[in-house]
């Protein structure tokens, strides 16, 4: 018995014999390289992490008078991904990021800019309206090269909570129900900045900007598996897994601090966005699995060989933002989003060997 059977199918837990109490962990080490392109330099940040991977108990009991041999049932915590990453870079290139501040105002009053960036802008000062003609201006020439930066931290995963029921029967023929409930979370901090250390441009001085996002949600899918044992030394199996079925919530916010000198304007303190938030909901597709396993037993050696192949169509994605917030900026978006999930995404077979000698 393998408590790891949980994530392929659920059928495997019919092999205990007794109960048990299982866990594994990892140690990642993982680093990223980072290039500002037109930049002149490089930068690699290191992350360290240990991680529990897997936490389970399994409860076995053998009926008596019963057409099962072994009825047993599960519980287990499984990590299938960790966010984990750090990343920046720095160097001197053309442009601004006022520039695309202006660019999403252009052409609307105060009262209808963007309050997660236009707004941010204006209140700092890092783009203004001298003429009133609603074409917004900034510090900047497009000839200029400015000194910019960037710092990303991320963290999160992606753990399932499984429990399960599994059966051997009198005919050798295994199978299992499981109930997946999966937990997600993210959150990323990202710092933007840009400097003109050696004044070359007038007026300004520095910009920072500043954006965190956190995503958290819950989902649940249903696991079906089935195995057959041959003449106790070949061991197939198949198992189905229903698509998950995901609500996520997105809670995100901004602040600029923009620094300039000018003798007629006082330079304003930052300026902070609103409280963003974003529910919304992902279907993910169903995953089917054959699995063959071969009992290796001579006088030298001792073990076995498993393949295990997966199919998964990951065209069947889909968001829906039918929320009570969605827009119908917020559908037109889905619907893009969606159609290019269905254009560029397709259909794969993952394989998955394993095996042991003694």
């Amino acid at each position: 018995g393998d408590i790891g059977v949980l994530t392929v199918n659920p059928a495997g837990l019919a092999e205990y014999r007794k109960s048990e109490i299982e866990f594994s962990f990892s140690f990642n080490n993982g680093s990223t390289l980072s290039t500002l392109a037109g930049g002149n330099s490089t930068d690699t940040k290191h992350v360290n992490e240990p991680n529990l991977e897997n936490l389970g108990i399994v409860f076995n009991n053998n009926p008596i008078a019963s057409s099962f041999v072994t009825s047993n049932f599960a519980i287990g915590l499984q990590q299938y991904t960790n966010f984990r990453q750090e990343f920046g870079y720095s160097g001197n290139t053309l442009g601004s990021i006022t520039e695309r501040f202006q660019e999403i105002s252009n052409g609307l009053g105060e009262e209808s800019l963007d309050p997660f960036e236009g707004q941010l802008a204006i209140e700092t000062g890092a783009i203004f309206d001298p003429e009133g003609d609603l074409d917004y201006q900034t510090d900047f020439l497009p000839s200029d090269v400015i000194r910019k930066f960037q710092e990303v931290q991320r963290s999160g995963k992606v753990n399932e909570l499984v429990l399960a029921w599994a059966g051997k029967m009198q005919n050798g023929l295994n199978i299992g129900v499981g109930l997946g409930i999966p937990f997600y979370s993210f959150e990323e901090d990202k710092t933007y900045g840009e400097s003109d250390d050696n004044d070359e441009i007038p007026v300004f001085n520095n910009l920072t900007w500043n954006e965190r996002l956190s995503t958290s949600g819950t989902g649940f899918n249903l696991k079906l598996g089935a195995g057959y044992s041959v003449a106790k030394v070949i061991r197939l199996g198949i198992a189905y897994q229903s698509p998950t079925w995901i609500k996520l919530d997105d809670n995100f916010n901004y602040n600029l601090d923009y620094s300039f000198s000018d003798p007629d304007f006082p330079d304003t303190p930052e300026s902070g966005s609103p409280d963003g938030r974003f529910e919304y909901k992902l279907k993910t597709p169903m995953k089917l699995t054959g699995s063959i396993g071969a009992l290796i037993n001579t006088e030298l050696i001792k073990g076995f060989l498993n393949l295990d192949a997966q199919y998964i169509n990951y065209a069947n994605n889909s968001f829906n933002f039918n929320s009570d917030q969605a827009t119908p900026a917020d559908i037109a978006v889905q619907d893009e989003i969606n159609e290019q999930i269905n254009s560029n995404l397709k259909s794969v077979v993952n394989i998955n060997v394993g095996g042991e000698l003694a």
